[in-house]
């Protein structure tokens, strides 16, 4: 196991001097920091396996850029990738964000704008192929050249053309998917990448009088279709927080219908996946999420099925 920095030596990069460090979180491949200095409050990440170091490369590329943009993001403000010679794990030196996590189905109209704005700038960057996202110099490009090989680099089985062994008990609800995940499939043969967050939870976003402060945790960040962050927005929070978010990320609203119905459509791919998860140890109960989800979509599908937009 490497040593881990030393937090002193690294605010004396920043001619900071250290008040106080305090341990907010910590994981198999992390420890996060609170650390207060003479001038300010910053967040420390300190990797605990040498293998994520490229991730966190990665990550630290992709939030400069973001928040560069006007993106709501924790801006880095440095990180060991500058400092070779300095011995100890990766690790890099945050902005501290103040704030809260959001209930669950229960974001704000403003954080909603906010989050439209940060996906359609994150959506803007510039990458190529598909799949698991890897960083040369300053391009993006994904693991995969096809759609199909690079959705697998992230997603569990989303697209099954058999009865997925999770959804064995409940074989005619998963007939009712059947047609959405062909147009999906559809969609996909002929839809280019873009770099998405993928994981739209509550956990993902800090908030603060009512404002979205930063949307975190890049590390299942994918290229692929756009809509599967619309997909996965709906599947966590519901049509009110969508249809929000929809309107922060295409202002003008020309293609929110649109939006809205697609993301209906590609989030049976990620109820798909979350109950093909729901066989790991612990997880059981995703599958009952899951088939909650597919059965009010399934609805909503039926009902518009006339004048469904999902081009």
């Amino acid at each position: 196991m490497r040593t881990k920095p030393d937090i002193s030596a690294i605010l004396a990069k920043l001619g900071d001097q250290l008040v106080a460090a305090e341990q907010i979180d910590g994981g198999a491949t992390s420890d996060v920091w609170k650390v207060r200095t003479n001038r300010r409050v910053y967040a420390l990440k300190i990797l605990n396996e040498c293998g994520a170091a490229a991730n966190l490369t990665l990550d630290v590329h992709l939030r400069k850029n973001l928040s560069a943009g006007g993106a709501f993001v924790a801006a880095p403000v440095l990180s060991s990738e500058g400092f070779p010679n300095m011995s100890g794990a990766a690790w890099v030196l945050d902005e501290f964000v103040a704030g809260e996590h959001p209930a669950r189905g229960e974001l704000h109209k403003l954080t909603c704008l906010d989050l439209g704005k940060t996906l359609a700038i994150l959506h803007d960057i510039p990458v190529s192929d598909f799949g698991a996202p890897q960083l040369t110099g300053s391009l993006i490009s994904g693991e995969q050249e096809n759609v199909f090989s690079g959705l697998a680099t992230r997603f569990t089985n989303p697209l099954p053309i058999e009865t997925p062994p999770a959804f064995e008990l409940s074989r005619e609800l998963w007939l009712k998917t059947l047609p959405y995940l062909v147009r999906i499939r559809e969609i996909l043969s002929t839809s280019s990448g873009v770099l998405c967050h993928s994981d739209l939870h509550d956990r993902q976003m800090i908030i603060a009088n009512n404002r979205l402060a930063a949307l975190i945790d890049f590390g299942d960040a994918t290229i692929g279709d756009y809509r599967w962050d619309f997909g996965s927005l709906l599947y966590f929070h519901g049509p009110r927080v969508l249809a929000d978010t929809v309107k922060g990320y295409e202002p003008d609203g020309t293609l929110q219908a649109k939006l809205i119905d697609s993301a209906h459509v590609f989030s049976i791919g990620i109820a798909m996946h979350i109950g093909a998860r729901s066989l790991l140890p612990g997880k059981a109960h995703r599958l009952k999420v899951a088939t909650v989800h597919l059965n009010k979509t399934l609805v909503y599908l039926e009902q518009n099925r006339q004048h469904l937009q999902t081009d």
